[in-house]
């Protein structure tokens, strides 16, 4: 290898390095579940009658838990704060595959405890049902920084019973409530890495150059 190739190949190395992409900025999750027996239980269920989906200012009020007497299904679907780094304005979407009102969604901050059920709530979708068709399915909400967006999805079949069909959500990301592209993550290894990379890879190009040289 020539002293010249060599020391290209150093930069190579050098620029590969510092032109790590950035990490992809959170855009949508999307999943499809069926509650069956084999998932939780919890007495009451969040109440679907107040109608109002949660919007990005917070205007919907936790609606109430009833019949607290009455066992229901229900599932929890966590994600991780850095999933939002970015990208706090989140849309929820839902799909009654039956258009059953067999299904409630709401979300909450970081847990959730189904004997508390307004603690650490979020939001919820307001209604059940199929959106296509008018009767509820969507709802906003803005993530408070650092905290874990936890979905729940409950049956609202009473005694325990499941739904013979499955729910689809759609959860997207914005960085503002424009519909803001996230803002993208910041780009890795840190400068002050690079540096060093990059001066220790020069340094070889160089004594590998004035080996060459020696010779």
């Amino acid at each position: 290898m020539s002293p010249f190739r060599a020391y290209l190949v150093a930069v190579a190395l050098f620029f590969s390095f510092a032109c790590v992409a950035k990490a992809d900025p959170f855009n949508t999750i999307s999943f499809t579940y069926q509650l069956t027996a084999a998932d939780h239980t919890q007495m009451g269920r969040t109440s679907r009658s107040e109608g109002i989906p949660q919007t990005y200012a917070g205007t919907e009020t936790f609606p109430g838990t009833v019949n607290t007497g009455i066992a229901y299904l229900y599932q929890t679907f966590s994600y991780d704060s850095a999933i939002f780094a970015g990208a706090p304005y989140i849309d929820v979407s839902t799909f009654d595959e039956a258009n059953g009102f067999s299904y409630f969604l709401s979300a909450y901050a970081n847990s959730y405890d189904p004997t508390n059920q307004s603690a650490k709530w979020l939001g919820d979708v307001g209604f059940s049902g199929n959106y296509q068709t008018n009767d509820g399915g969507a709802f906003s909400l803005t993530l408070p920084a650092g905290d874990d967006l936890v979905l729940v999805l409950n049956s609202t079949l009473a005694g325990g019973v499941p739904p013979n069909y499955a729910f689809s959500v759609n959860v997207q990301g914005f960085g503002d409530t424009n519909y803001g592209d996230p803002v993208a993550a910041a780009a890795t290894p840190e400068p002050s890495s690079l540096i060093l990379a990059g001066s220790g890879l020069l340094g070889m190009a160089g004594a590998f150059v004035r080996r060459r040289f020696a010779v």
